[in-house]
């Protein structure tokens, strides 16, 4: 199997193991929304040269604005935003688990020295 064999040499071989990362990319995709009509419902609706709508979702400053959570995935990539919610799911819980440790530390450390 040639696959296997790849992947053998990509894990050791620094050559193979750029090869191998070139077959994991990902390229660009275009979305295209087509619609067959009957010849005479498109010619009682005629569609005019420039009336072609922007795409839906296309980033622009107002988008970019009004959806950050968006914007931001966009930016940095779908993998690296996911890490970076691990990352801040974590942190916080981190957080929150020290803070309610020195609280308990500073009750108990009261309640020791007024008794």
């Amino acid at each position: 199997d040639e696959t296997a064999v790849e992947t053998l040499f990509s894990k050791y071989c620094r050559c193979c193991w750029r090869r191998s990362g070139m077959v994991k990319r990902k390229f660009a995709r275009m979305q295209m929304d087509v619609q067959l009509l009957p010849m005479e419902v498109a010619q009682s609706d005629p569609v005019e040269a420039g009336n072609v709508a922007p795409p839906k979702k296309r980033l622009s400053l107002a988008t970019a604005l009004s959806e950050p959570r968006r914007t931001v995935k966009i930016l940095i990539g779908a993998h690296n935003y996911r890490n970076l919610w691990f990352i801040a799911c974590s942190c916080t819980s981190l957080l929150v688990l020290a803070i309610i440790g020195a609280l308990t530390y500073f009750i108990v450390t009261m309640v020791k020295y007024y008794t």
